[in-house]
């Protein structure tokens, strides 16, 4: 039986292992012990195969070479806690083993706090805990003061000119005509940016075009309309009444949570019988990030934690970017559009929250979109 105690003092880190934490783990010994060069060339099965925010410390049953060793604890121990930074204790007490979850948190200085959740005798609860510990830890905000500035600006220059309000529909037409046929385009729809105007100004096209992509574009207006009139918080039922108008005469199932497994590109979102719950910690999530954040920084995680729960088999993008649009009018910011046309640098950064298991750089992704977007606004001379 293998247990021994590695330490790496500058990262503060203490992990055991041991062949009970070994049984827990999501591969087994015998899998990775099989694959372990293209885990360690890559690192993306492994990473994407465990759970999020800590670590699992895999103990050999088999004998390993003293390279392939030594790569293992490179891989646990300088790779990977550069993008998890919970970890697993163990205590013992009247010789039964006790898990828990903990992260410790800078409150200021060298001044730092720990959060701990319980997991069990065993690591059966371990996602419950992973949740449970986000949900008491502080919200890190992800925007420097100097973006949080410009973004001001922005919103200071455009409020001079531009009211945002019941009317804006009218006023910002060209503007919202622009967010109507980029979100369907991105998801497939073959409507032009000028015969998507056409059908929102009630005119015939002269090309036939499929019902559904007409449908699409006459149900993504009245979901902005509904929205700019709702002033409440973001809830299920909410959710779910936009979602029916979003897919109204395009999909069987809109309006209802999915009850099937669906996957985006290389990604798995949560099973279905998970969603339920996944939605709750979003809704917990929402009503203590909207009293911390920043809008665009609630509006771009707003998107990023909806679309990950992927709870629809159709339409999460476009009710994301709905949700995130309605996070920065309720507060008074411009509409942000993500342009069909650079749709794969959208498809990277969220690729790379998966890749790297970090919302940041999502956050300035979209960070950048909107200044860019809005460059003439923040250069504006008084």
């Amino acid at each position: 039986m293998l247990s021994r105690l590695v330490t790496i003092p500058k990262m503060r880190l203490r992990q055991e292992w041991n062949d009970s934490v070994c049984e827990q783990v999501w591969y087994s010994a015998s899998h990775v012990r099989a694959n372990w060069y293209k885990y360690l060339s890559s690192g993306l099965p492994l990473l994407n195969g465990w759970p999020h925010h800590y670590f699992l410390v895999i103990v050999w049953r088999h004998n390993l070479k003293n390279t392939e060793l030594c790569s293992l604890i490179k891989l646990l121990f300088f790779v990977l806690p550069r993008y998890y930074v919970s970890y697993l204790e163990k205590k013992k007490v009247d010789g039964k083993d006790y898990f828990y979850l903990s992260n410790n948190v800078r409150i200021s200085g060298n001044k730092w706090k720990k959060y701990r959740k319980y997991i069990g005798t065993d690591l059966s609860n371990l996602g419950l805990a992973e949740k449970e510990l986000e949900q008491v830890m502080p919200i890190k905000r992800l925007l420097t003061y100097k973006q949080i500035n410009v973004i001001e600006l922005l919103k200071e220059n455009y409020s001079k000119t531009h009211k945002i309000k019941k009317g804006f529909w009218k006023a910002e037409k060209e503007q919202i005509v622009s967010f109507i046929y980029n979100t369907n385009a991105i998801e497939g729809n073959s409507l032009s940016y000028e015969e998507t105007k056409a059908v929102l100004e009630g005119k015939k096209l002269t090309v036939k075009k499929a019902k559904r992509d007409v449908c699409e574009v006459e149900n993504m207006k009245n979901c902005i309309e509904f929205l700019f009139d709702y002033d409440g918080p973001i809830h299920l039922e909410l959710i779910l009444k936009v979602h029916a108008m979003e897919l109204k005469d395009v999909h069987a199932e809109a309006g209802h949570i999915r009850i099937h497994q669906n996957m985006v590109g290389n990604y798995l979102p949560p099973k279905p019988e998970s969603i339920p719950g996944e939605l709750d910690q979003f809704f917990l999530w929402f009503n203590r990030a909207e009293k911390v954040l920043h809008p665009l920084e609630l509006a771009a995680l707003t998107h990023l934690k909806f679309v990950r729960i992927h709870p629809f088999m159709e339409g999460n993008g476009r009710l994301s970017r709905l949700l995130m649009n309605y996070v920065l009018l309720k507060n008074n910011y411009p509409l942000l559009n993500i342009f069909n046309a650079e749709k794969m640098l959208y498809y990277l950064a969220l690729k790379e929250v998966d890749f790297k298991k970090k919302e940041r750089p999502f956050v300035k992704y979209l960070y950048q979109v909107y200044i860019n977007q809005y460059k003439k606004v923040i250069l504006k001379p008084d």
